[in-house]
């Protein structure tokens, strides 16, 4: 009966973390990942991690987002530059954020955090690239990439 017992125990033991390894990894996984241009070769690839509240003051919010951008392109990126837009669930803009990127190898991944405000609880998230090197592609209009 003992020897029953404590075999029950080490499966219960090994099932429990077996569960906390895979939450614990889950985590650190993206919550969205985005390939920029949406059309034509690939340039970026962003992964956008969860929306971390940080601050709030009445209904103006502070959010950190974890953030990595891959270079695809054939070449360095000097500098690139994006505008985040945030919506909220009727599609009016309620805040924004911005990403620099410079200095980018071929196929090297910046790993980084970005800071976006908004006046509700974003629903939606678009952007919009703003200066890039020639040839990387011309400004667009803003693409719709997630849902925080």
């Amino acid at each position: 009966m003992q020897r029953t017992g404590a075999l029950s125990r080490w499966l219960f033991l090994g099932w429990a973390g077996f569960l906390l390894a895979a939450v614990a990894s889950a985590k650190d996984q993206p919550a969205q990942v985005v390939v920029w241009p949406k059309s034509g070769s690939p340039v970026l690839r962003f992964s956008f991690g969860k929306f971390k509240e940080v601050a709030s003051i009445g209904n103006r919010r502070s959010y950190m987002i974890d953030t990595r951008a891959e270079n695809l392109w054939g070449k360095v990126i000097p500098r690139a530059s994006f505008s985040l837009y945030l919506s909220d669930k009727n599609k009016a803009r309620i805040g924004d954020g911005y990403i620099l990127l410079s200095n980018v190898g071929v196929r090297e991944t910046v790993k980084f955090q970005t800071a976006i405000d908004a006046s509700a609880t974003p629903m939606s998230l678009s952007w919009a690239a703003g200066d890039l090197p020639v040839g990387m592609g011309p400004p667009a209009a803003p693409e719709r990439c997630l849902s925080p």
